[in-house]
């Protein structure tokens, strides 16, 4: 009787870590073809799976509670909850504490998409100065100690780089906000050398094609508030793409938020012919009509924007 109970507690376990892996991939696909009602749907289911299965972590935490709340807080701040989205991302980092994860990756993964989740709220139109300099403030702080407990972790090595320049790509959103536009260039410029660099000597090395993107997408899309004078956005824009569709393929978010950046730098110089055939591209890759563009394409933009996701393992 001891040997059968046995056997059907590992078979269990073993069906509900399917589940969860299950539906940590159904949220993220979610996400990826901007679903994002059915992003928040799975992961709530997500969130009770895990729960029945391993507790509510209140005790000693727990890693794959952790996981859970991060991929629904990621889902709430693509619907545009910020608020639920920040105390998520806030839970999820103290369950990584709870069990003595402070110090990973997974923990400084959290407070990454906690600092951006306040720098989204900052940036909300109509927001009280007061509460935008609170937000900001906020953000500097997550993604400061993001990065500290990144470089503190027993695992940091150089393949943690293209977290780390994530990182500094929206720390510099952050100053750009907080009106240091020179502060917020030069962190881009520091991202942008390093991993072309890293890109150069190991074009295969996992996220760092999509990091740098992060970097020369915010960097043209400054240089084009301010005026462009250099005339350098275009080049920066192309090269995103580029390294985005190559690694994501033409239907991403991600793709198609660069693509909408292109299309709106080509009207601010005048070129509205060129503006028209991107922004035609971009229908056309998402299969919808002109009266459904610009709802494809908020959720397109807010579904992954600045959020740090570690690249898959192969």
């Amino acid at each position: 009787m001891r040997q059968t109970r046995a056997a059907s507690t590992q078979f269990d376990a073993a069906a509900t870590e399917k589940r969860i892996g299950e539906l940590q991939r159904c949220v993220r696909d979610h996400l990826a073809r901007q679903d994002v009602a059915e992003a928040v749907a799975a992961a709530e289911e997500l969130v009770r799976t895990t729960t029945d299965a391993y507790g509510d972590g209140s005790e000693q935490g727990n890693p794959v509670l952790a996981a859970a709340r991060n991929d629904e807080a990621l889902c709430r701040k693509a619907s545009g909850d910020f608020e639920r989205a920040a105390e998520l991302f806030a839970k999820a980092a103290q369950l990584y504490e709870a069990c003595a994860m402070g110090n990973s990756a997974s923990c400084a993964t959290a407070l990454h998409n906690l600092g951006a989740c306040y720098k989204d709220d900052a940036a909300t139109p109509g927001r009280r100065k007061m509460d935008k300099m609170m937000l900001l403030e906020r953000a500097k702080e997550a993604l400061d100690e993001s990065a500290l407990r990144r470089v503190n972790s027993p695992a940091h090595d150089h393949r943690d780089l293209p977290a780390l320049a994530s990182t500094k790509v929206v720390l510099a959103s952050v100053k750009r906000l907080d009106g240091d536009a020179q502060g917020a260039a030069r962190d881009l410029d520091e991202a942008m050398t390093s991993l072309r660099s890293v890109l150069q000597e190991s074009p295969a090395a996992p996220g760092v094609a999509t990091a740098l993107a992060a970097a020369l997408n915010n960097r043209a899309l400054h240089a084009k508030q301010d005026g462009d004078h250099e005339e350098k956005a275009g080049h920066w824009y192309a090269e995103a793409l580029e390294l985005r569709e190559g690694v994501l393929g033409e239907r991403h978010p991600l793709v198609i938020q660069t693509l909408h950046n292109i299309a709106e730098h080509l009207d601010a110089r005048g070129d509205d012919d060129d503006a028209f055939e991107v922004r035609q591209d971009i229908l056309r890759r998402l299969d919808v009509s002109d009266a459904d563009a610009d709802e494809s394409f908020a959720a397109a933009s807010s579904a992954y924007a600045d959020s740090w996701t570690p690249p898959p393992s192969k």
